[in-house]
């Protein structure tokens, strides 16, 4: 496992995690989206601190024990994607949003070989 792609694969989901948090704050967001934005944010989080430990660590074990989870959070992001332009009124956020998520996707493939 190389530690550059966790570390990419890390910052693709930090990035996500905080644009989908400025979005759940925005009084545009509607209700159904805030729910998705929360699932998948409450998710991305568990994530990222264990990515966080692991790189500090560098213990590829600790990585590898995320591959559930992985494979959970990427469900999610798969079944966000349909909605995003539902979601977000502004089109340059909502291409931001998409191209993090075919990004973050696009990494965990890269990481823990989880088809996206």
């Amino acid at each position: 496992m190389n530690l550059q792609d966790v570390k990419d694969y890390r910052d693709s989901l930090q990035q996500l995690y905080d644009l989908l948090d400025q979005l759940f704050w925005d009084p545009a967001t509607p209700g159904p989206a805030k729910d998705a934005i929360y699932a998948i944010n409450t998710e991305l989080s568990s994530i990222l601190t264990v990515l966080n430990q692991a790189l500090v660590a560098a213990d590829t074990t600790q990585l590898t024990t995320l591959q559930s989870s992985v494979d959970e959070v990427n469900a999610e992001i798969r079944k966000a994607q349909a909605q995003v332009n539902t979601w977000i009124k502004d089109i340059g956020i909502a291409a931001q949003v998409a191209g993090l998520m075919d990004k973050a996707l696009a990494l965990a493939l890269k990481v823990f070989g989880v088809p996206s």
